[in-house]
């Protein structure tokens, strides 16, 4: 958050706003120090939140302007971790190109892993079957409630556990169009839309996602696998939102140009505003999409 507020044109004493704000929610954490993480055992801690000082010093030692992001296809599979933020904050130290940065993000990619699926992906010979056209569909159901979501507790990345436990959730996963046949654009336009639809928390962190995903996809020399497990990843965590936080929330009072929005995220202390703030202007830039 803290970078966005800054790349967003924050004064000094905004920035130290944030920080003081920040630093009254962190809570200690405890973490094995002497777990040694290397090739050899590097999928068997993945998920254990206590191998995070392991992972960030496997990867600290590895990354090189040769190989930025080591190992990174290993994580892929489990980029909803932490409900995200492991991605976004990974995104954003690609961008500050801050080495200590892009370590911790792929740590916490690492130590926090979740997988909620990875089906067999299928091709779609209909011209209509795009990731655009599921998604769509797929929000239609479920917002009728015709699909049998299981009932859901706890946080973000808890309930996208329990939804991709569900074998009729995971049966739906498989009817995602094939990575070459989807795109960062639709997944970028679908998860707006769904936040427009919702106004939901969880929403909001899928929109944040995708600006992430675009930062680290232009790492990488094939992007498809990450644009597909972000598919993946969005779907599930559409399908934590209530039914009835669905409707038609467009709306038709003039929005604030960037400049505004950024100056209002500027007197924001809440990192969630501030982040989303900043991926949608850097997603209007990129995209010139006006919503």
């Amino acid at each position: 958050a803290m970078y966005a507020l800054r790349e967003l044109g924050a004064t000094k004493e905004e920035l130290e706003k944030l920080r003081g704000a920040l630093l009254e929610k962190l809570e200690k954490v405890v973490r094995a120090t002497d777990i040694s993480v290397d090739q050899d055992n590097f999928s068997f801690y993945l998920g254990q939140r206590k191998a995070y000082l392991g992972y960030y010093h496997y990867f600290f030692e590895r990354i090189s302007n040769e190989t930025p992001l080591p190992n990174f296809d290993a994580l892929i599979p489990g980029i909803a971790a932490g409900a995200f933020h492991a991605l976004i904050r990974l995104a954003y130290g690609l961008e500050a190109e801050q080495k200590s940065e892009i370590a911790a993000g792929l740590a916490y990619l690492a130590d926090a892993y979740q997988d909620v699926g990875h089906p067999e992906p299928k091709f779609h010979a209909s011209p209509r079957s795009t990731f655009s056209a599921f998604f769509k569909t797929l929000v239609q159901s479920h917002s009728s409630k015709a699909l049998a979501v299981p009932e859901l507790t706890g946080v973000i990345y808890q309930k996208m556990a329990q939804v991709s436990a569900s074998p009729s959730i995971q049966q739906i996963l498989h009817e995602i169009p094939h990575p070459s046949e989807i795109t960062l654009a639709e997944i970028a336009a679908s998860n707006l839309k769904l936040f427009l639809s919702t106004n939901n928390f969880t929403a909001l962190h899928t929109v944040t996602a995708t600006h992430a995903a675009r930062i680290v996809a232009s790492y990488l020399d094939d992007t498809r696998e990450l644009t597909y497990q972000l598919a993946v990843s969005s779907t599930v965590a559409m399908l934590t939102i209530p039914a009835e936080q669905f409707s038609e929330r467009h709306t038709t009072t003039a929005v604030p140009n960037s400049r505004e929005l950024a100056e209002r995220a500027c007197q924001s202390w809440d990192e969630h505003d501030i982040k989303f703030v900043y991926s949608c202007i850097r997603e209007f830039e990129y995209y010139n999409d006006p919503k």
